[in-house]
C-alpha cells in the first residue's frame, strides 16, 4: 500500500490518508484516523471494505463504488483502486447494496426493548471513557468475522443471536455513514450486549435491532432528534434505577410511566409509548402518563387532524385530573394553534407561562400563535426571550426567521435561518428560505445557490423547484423558470404555489391567457391566496376586464381590508365607471394608510377634476409631482385641470412635458389640441388631433374635437365627415350631437338642426350649448317664446355667455319687449364692452 499516490483530480481516498500517515505526512488527516485502532491496517480495511464487497462463489468478488458510504469513507483514486485490483476485486456501479428485509410492525416491541440496553450499553462505554482505551491488549478491536452467532453461554437474559450476515453489515454500514467517528463505540456495543444474551429461536429475528439503530440514527437531522448520548447520560441514574425495579415487578405504573416520561424527554417516543400505554392499561387515570402520551401524539401527528384530535383526548384527561399541568397545558396549547384555534391557544400557553415563565416550549408557541395572527411585534418578544433561554432552539430560530422575512428585516431573517443550518447544514425549509430572502433583495445568485443546495438534498421536491423558478422568473431567464415548474407541476400538479408562480411567469411573457389558466387554477386550490389574486386583477386590468378585476378586489379587501392595492386600484375603477363617491371613499382610505401614495393622489386628483373640484385636485396633484416630477399620469391630468381652469399657459406647459416623455399619449394630445382650440390656434391643434387620429382612427372622441375645431374654421364639410365618423361609433355622444345640430343651423337646415339638439338635450339636460343653439334655431323660425324659454335655459347653466345673452335680447326685441331687449344687451355689452354687433343691435 505504501507505494500508491491519491489522484490529483479527486479528493484523496481513505487509504491514501492512511498511506500519508504510516510516511508520517498528518496534514489533512482526520482526528480519528490517529488513534491505534485506525492504524492497524489490516483491521481498518477490513471494517472498511466488508460492507461493499459482495461475494459469488462463481463469480469474481465485486465492490459497489457508486455506494455513497464507499465515496465518502473510502474513496475512488488511485490508491483504492490498485489496492483493491491488487486483492482481486471488481469495482462496478451497482447503485443497488445490501437491501434489507422489510422493516415489519411485527418486530417493533423487539426493537425498542433491545435498542433501549444497546443505548445502555454505549452510555456505559462512553461514561467509563471505553471510547479511548479501545485498543487496549486488554480488549483488542472488534473483529466482524468474531462469532457473534455463539456468545459466551455466561450471558444474561433476553434473546439475540443467530445474527445474519447481511443485516449486519447494512446496520453497520448505515450506523456509521453519517459518524464514522463513533465506529469503535458502535461496534463496542453491539459485540458487548451480544456476548450477554443466549441463543434462543427467537434470535434470527432479534436481529432487525440492527436496522432499528440505523433508523434512529437516520433521523439526526430532525425535530425528533434521537439517541442523543449526552441526553442519555442525564438521565442514567434514573434509568438504570427504574430498570432495576421493573425486572422486579414489571406491572409497576408508576415506573412503567417514569420511564416513558425520561424516554419523551429523550426523544425516544416509540419505546416512550410502549411504557406509557402499559402504564395506562394499569392506570387509566394516570395524569403524568396521559400528559406524556399526549405530547408524544401531538409531535408524532403533527399533520393529521384526526390524529391530533384523539391528541387532545388525552391532553384533556390529564388537565381534568390537574388543571396546573404546564407539560399539558403548553402541549394543549401548540395543537390549538396547528388547528388555528387561536383564542384557546393563548388561553392555555398564557396558563402555562404564569406556571413555568421560562418555558421554551410555551414561549415559542405563543410566538408562532402571535406571528399567525400577524401580530409580529409580539411574536418577536416571545421569540427573542425563547431564545435567550435556549439559544439553538429550533423551532423558535425557525419561526423568528419567517416573522423576520414577513416584516422585510432580511438581515434579521437570514441570520435565524444560518443558524438553523449551522445545526443542520441540510434543512431544506431553511435552505428555501435563504432562498427567497435574497431573491426579495434582488440578490439572485445566491438565491440560487442556496436553492441549488436544496435541491441536491431532495431534487425532487416540489416546492424548491417551484422556488428556484420564480428565482429564475425574476432573472427574466423564463425558460428556466419554465423548465423548474413544469417539472414541479409534474411531481405534484395541485401545487397551488407553481400554478402561481407558472401564471406570473406567463404575465410577464404577454401571454395573459395562460396566465389567467394557471391562476385561476391555484385560486381555486388556495381561494385566499392574496398574491396571487393580486396578479390575477393586474392582468384582469391590463385587458381592460374591469368587472372581474372589481370583483376579484372585492375579495381582496374581505380578507385584507387594508390593503393598499386593493383600495387603489378599486378606487380607480369606481372613477373609470364614474361612480365618484366610491372612489373617493377607497382613494382616502387608502391615503390614510399611505400619505405618499402616488397611485392615490393621482386618482383622486383626476376624481375631484372631473366632479369640478379643481382646487383639491390640483393640491393631489402638485403633491403626486413633488414624488415624482415626470409621473405621465400627474401632468395630464394637471394640464387638464388648468386647461378647465382656463389657465391655458400652464395647461400647455403640463402637456407639453408629458409628450416629450410619451410622444403619442391620447389623453395629454386630446388636452393640448382643446388647449390650442381654447387659445384660437386651430392649426396647432388640428396637428395634434390629426395626429392622434393616425394612430388610432376610430378615435369616437378625437374626431368629435376635430370636427368641432373644423366648425369654428367654416370648414363644414370637413366638420360633418368628422361628426357622422364619430357618432357611427357613438351615436348618443351629446357633444357630437350638439356640435352637427349647430352646423345644420348654420347651414339653416333647421329641421335636422332640432332632431341633433332635442336629442342632445335628452341624452344630456344640462347642456347649455344645446339650448343655446336650439333657441337661436326658434328665433329664426319665429318661434319668439320658445327662443327665450330655450336661452333662458342656457343662461342658467352659464349666466355670463354674451352671445346668449345679445340673442335672448333680439328674441325679446321681435316680440316689441323692448325694456327686456335693451336689459340683454347691455348684460352683453358689460361682459364684452367693445362686441360691435351687440352694440349696432342697442343702435350705438
Amino acid at each position: 500500500m505504501i507505494g500508491f499516490a491519491g489522484c490529483a483530480k479527486t479528493p484523496h481516498s481513505w487509504l491514501t490518508a492512511l498511506v500519508n500517515y504510516c510516511n508520517e505526512d498528518k496534514k489533512h488527516i482526520p482526528e480519528f484516523f490517529l488513534s491505534k485502532y485506525f492504524v492497524d491496517g489490516s483491521e481498518t480495511v477490513l471494517i472498511y471494505s466488508r460492507p461493499f464487497i459482495n461475494s459469488n462463489s462463481d463469480a469474481k468478488l465485486t465492490i459497489n463504488i457508486n455506494s455513497r458510504v464507499f465515496t465518502s469513507k473510502i474513496g475512488f483514486d488511485d490508491a483504492s483502486k490498485a489496492f483493491f485490483d491488487k486483492l482481486g476485486y471488481k469495482l462496478v456501479d451497482d447503485q443497488k447494496f445490501f437491501e434489507p428485509p422489510p422493516f415489519t410492525n411485527d418486530y417493533i416491541a423487539k426493537f425498542q426493548h433491545v435498542s433501549e440496553e444497546i443505548d445502555m450499553k454505549v452510555m456505559d462505554i462512553s461514561d467509563n471513557d471505553r471510547f479511548y482505551r479501545i485498543h487496549s491488549p486488554s480488549f483488542g478491536p472488534f473483529d466482524p468475522t468474531y462469532e457473534i452467532r455463539s456468545p459466551s453461554p455466561s450471558s444474561g437474559s433476553c434473546a439475540t443471536s443467530g445474527l445474519n450476515d447481511e443485516i449486519l453489515e447494512w446496520a453497520y454500514t448505515k450506523a456509521i455513514e453519517e459518524s464514522p467517528e463513533k465506529i469503535p463505540e458502535y461496534l463496542q456495543a453491539i459485540y458487548e450486549v451480544s456476548k450477554e444474551r443466549i441463543q434462543t429461536q427467537e434470535g434470527a429475528d432479534d436481529c432487525y435491532i440492527y436496522k432499528y439503530i440505523s433508523f434512529l440514527s437516520s433521523n439526526k437531522s430532525s425535530e425528533i432528534e434521537l439517541n442523543d448520548i449526552c441526553m442519555m447520560k442525564k438521565y442514567k441514574k434514573e434509568l438504570l434505577d427504574i430498570n432495576k425495579l421493573l425486572k422486579v415487578d414489571s406491572d409497576n405504573a408508576f415506573a412503567l410511566c417514569k420511564r416513558g416520561a425520561i424516554y419523551r424527554s429523550m426523544n425516544r417516543h416509540d419505546g416512550a409509548l410502549l411504557n406509557l400505554n402499559k402504564s395506562l392499561n394499569i392506570n387509566p387515570y394516570n395524569e403524568l402518563a396521559l400528559s406524556n402520551r399526549g405530547v408524544i401524539y401531538r409531535i408524532m401527528n403533527r399533520n393529521d387532524e384526526a390524529l391530533l384530535d384523539l391528541t387532545l383526548l388525552d391532553l384533556n384527561k390529564s388537565l381534568d385530573i390537574n388543571p396546573s399541568n404546564p407539560l399539558a397545558l403548553s402541549n394543549r396549547g401548540a395543537i390549538y394553534r396547528i388547528q388555528n384555534k387561536f383564542k384557546e391557544a393563548f388561553s392555555d400557553l398564557n396558563k402555562s407561562l404564569k406556571i413555568e415563565p421560562n418555558n421554551v416550549f410555551a414561549l415559542s408557541n405563543r410566538g408562532a400563535t402571535y406571528y399567525m395572527i400577524k401580530n409580529y411585534k409580539n411574536a418577536l418578544v416571545d421569540l427573542d426571550k425563547s431564545l435567550k433561554i435556549k439559544s439553538n432552539y429550533p423551532f423558535a430560530l425557525n419561526i423568528r426567521g419567517i416573522v423576520h422575512q414577513k416584516i422585510n428585516n432580511f438581515e434579521k431573517a437570514l441570520s435565524d435561518f444560518n443558524e438553523l443550518l449551522k445545526l443542520n447544514p441540510n434543512n431544506v425549509f431553511a435552505l428555501n428560505n435563504c432562498g427567497v430572502i435574497y431573491r426579495s433583495m434582488h440578490e439572485y445568485q445566491q438565491s440560487l445557490s442556496d436553492i441549488n443546495k436544496a435541491l441536491k438534498i431532495e431534487p425532487n421536491n416540489a416546492y424548491t423547484l417551484s422556488n428556484r423558478g420564480s428565482t429564475y422568473r425574476m432573472m427574466k431567464k423564463y425558460e428556466n423558470a419554465f423548465s423548474d415548474l413544469n417539472k414541479s407541476l409534474k411531481i405534484d400538479p395541485n401545487n397551488a404555489i407553481a400554478l402561481s408562480n407558472r401564471g406570473i411567469t406567463y404575465k410577464m411573457i404577454n401571454q395573459y391567457e395562460e396566465a389567467l389558466s394557471d391562476l385561476n387554477l391555484s385560486l381555486t386550490i388556495e381561494p385566499n391566496d392574496t398574491f396571487t389574486l393580486s396578479h390575477r386583477i393586474e392582468i384582469y386590468l391590463m385587458i381592460n376586464r374591469h368587472d372581474e378585476a372589481y370583483l376579484d378586489l372585492n375579495n381582496l379587501l374581505k380578507i385584507k381590508p387594508y390593503n393598499i392595492f386593493a383600495l387603489n386600484n378599486r378606487g380607480e375603477i369606481h372613477r373609470l365607471k364614474c361612480k365618484y363617491k366610491e372612489a373617493l371613499l377607497d382613494l382616502n382610505k387608502s391615503l390614510q394608510l399611505k400619505l405618499c401614495n402616488s397611485f392615490s393622489l393621482n386618482s383622486r386628483g383626476a376624481t375631484y377634476r372631473v366632479i369640478n373640484r379643481y382646487e383639491d385636485a390640483l393640491l393631489d396633484l402638485n403633491e403626486s409631482l413633488k414624488i415624482n416630477p415626470n409621473n405621465l399620469f400627474a401632468l395630464s391630468n394637471r394640464g387638464a385641470t388648468y386647461l378647465t381652469m382656463n389657465k391655458y399657459e400652464e395647461a400647455l406647459l403640463d402637456l407639453d412635458k408629458s409628450l416629450k416623455i410619451e410622444p403619442n399619449n391620447a389623453f395629454s394630445l386630446i388636452n393640448r389640441g382643446a388647449t390650442y382650440r381654447m387659445m384660437y390656434r386651430y392649426k396647432d391643434a388640428l396637428a395634434d388631433l390629426d395626429r392622434l387620429i393616425k394612430l388610432k382612427q376610430n378615435n369616437a372622441l378625437a374626431l368629435s374635437k376635430r370636427g368641432e375645431i373644423y366648425r369654428l374654421m367654416d370648414k363644414y364639410d370637413d366638420a360633418l365627415s368628422d361628426l357622422n365618423e364619430s357618432l357611427k361609433i357613438e351615436p348618443n355622444s351629446a357633444f357630437v350631437l350638439s356640435n352637427r345640430g349647430a352646423i345644420y343651423r348654420m347651414l339653416n337646415r333647421y329641421e335636422e338642426a332640432l332632431i341633433d339638439l332635442n336629442k342632445s338635450i335628452d341624452i344630456e339636460p344640462k347642456n347649455a350649448f344645446s339650448f343655446r343653439n336650439r333657441g337661436v334655431i326658434y328665433r329664426m323660425m319665429n318661434n319668439y317664446i320658445q327662443s327665450i324659454s330655450d336661452l333662458d335655459d342656457s343662461l342658467d347653466i352659464e349666466p355670463n355667455d354674451t352671445f346668449t345673452l345679445k340673442q335672448k335680447g333680439i328674441s325679446y326685441y321681435m316680440l316689441g319687449v323692448y325694456r327686456h331687449a335693451i336689459s340683454d344687451i347691455n348684460s352683453s355689452l358689460d361682459i364684452k364692452p367693445s362686441n360691435a354687433i351687440t352694440l349696432s343691435y342697442r343702435g350705438e
